[in-house]
């Protein structure tokens, strides 16, 4: 008799077990985050927010680090928004004493803040001049650390200072052109200011800037508050803060719960599994 309840009992466990297992493969439709009513983006598509244009770019599944709603050590989809602002402002200085290359030719920099001038003088190439010039000796002397130069003809010195021609000389005003040499070539800009230390060069330029795109993360596009969701591994979501945040924090809510219902129902069918097994097993046990 204690058998047969037992078999009873367990056919029952197995029942509600399988009916809850039933429910969880079945009955549970697990919600998604879905705004049908906003376009979704793939690659290379364009979004334009107050007149200021991005191009979607890699759209990508990557290794998560874990979060609320990402697991832990699971895939998530990120991307970037990139835009090019073609009137960003560069600027480069040039030191007082410094050399720089203008035009091809070395120069060393002057500056003179009273009259707010920059003045480049040519770097000049002294043994290169000696050496080509047959009226003196092809080194330098020097004595008492002064430098001369020495005639060939009657082996008179002179002053190595007032034998150089002088050497090339350009100046610039505050306002003036510049042609500056940057690593994608020789650039126009102008000299904005001039101080006893650096002359600042100012010029606009093209820069491309990319927003960062992670799911559910704040972005501001032009000023203006944004948030990001991708439907999926291909295409993303930018949203405006104010029209859907407060919807997207309802639909994590109930993704939430709905895992919540869906680990306590598998509590369910693995205690029903569990306590019919225990049942059966006691009840036919050898008696002694």
């Amino acid at each position: 008799m204690q058998r047969r309840a037992a078999a009873v009992y367990f056919v029952l466990f197995v029942l509600i077990g399988a009916g809850a297992l039933g429910f969880v493969q079945v009955g549970m439709s697990e919600p998604t985050v879905q705004f049908p009513d906003v376009p979704e983006h793939a690659p290379n598509d364009t979004i334009t927010v107050d007149e200021r244009t991005y191009t979607v770019a890699n759209v990508t599944v990557v290794t998560a680090d874990g979060g609320d709603h990402g697991g832990e050590g699971g895939e998530t989809v990120r991307g970037n928004l990139v835009w090019t602002n073609d009137s960003a402002r560069s600027t480069a200085t040039l030191e007082d004493g410094a050399t720089t290359t203008y035009r091809g030719t070395e120069y060393n920099v002057g500056l003179d803040n009273e009259t707010g001038q920059v003045t480049l003088t040519a770097v000049q190439n002294v043994s290169a001049l000696i050496a080509t010039d047959p009226a003196v000796e092809d080194t330098r002397l020097v004595q008492n650390g002064t430098a001369y130069v020495r005639y060939v003809e009657n082996g008179s010195l002179q002053l190595l200072s007032t034998y150089l021609p002088d050497p090339d000389r350009v100046s610039f005003g505050v306002g003036d052109d510049y042609r500056y040499p940057t690593d994608s070539g020789n650039v126009t800009t102008t000299v904005s200011s001039v101080t006893a230390d650096t002359a600042t060069l100012s010029w606009t330029t093209s820069v491309t800037n990319r927003v960062p795109l992670e799911e559910g993360a704040n972005v501001t596009l032009n000023g203006q508050q944004h948030f990001v969701h991708f439907p999926d591994e291909e295409h993303v979501q930018v949203l405006p803060n104010d029209e859907h945040y407060g919807s997207y924090q309802s639909q994590l809510t109930e993704i939430d719960y709905f895992a919540e219902r869906r680990n306590g129902v598998w509590g369910i069918v693995i205690l029903s599994f569990l306590a019919g097994l225990v049942l059966l097993g006691t009840a036919y046990m050898p008696v002694k």
